[in-house]
């Protein structure tokens, strides 16, 4: 599943995926950058990363956690890798 959000300066992607029947892995996209973000919680019907870009999208909360990140912010236990094929084809 993908999702898209827009903050005040840049856009997010943020794909959530089933790993198993117990886990699901959250890969948020910006400028470039791939950011996995670590999950905290087991599978359930709605997992909780996207539970959490559900409401803020909804209460238009600009300072949310997904918004945070679209603006930059990385958070302990985030890892940011910038896409090869970016660095690539810039040269």
């Amino acid at each position: 599943m993908s999702l898209s959000i827009t903050a005040d300066r840049s856009s997010l992607q943020i794909i959530v995926t089933r790993v198993d029947e117990h886990r699901y892995s959250t890969i948020a996209k910006r400028d470039g950058l791939q950011i996995s973000v670590p999950g905290y919680a087991f599978m359930r019907p709605l997992p909780h990363d996207l539970a959490h870009c559900v409401v803020e999208a909804t209460l238009r909360l600009d300072r949310g956690f997904w918004a945070s990140v679209a603006d930059g912010v990385e958070f302990g236990g985030m890892k940011a890798k910038r896409r090869s094929w970016l660095i690539t084809r810039c040269k």
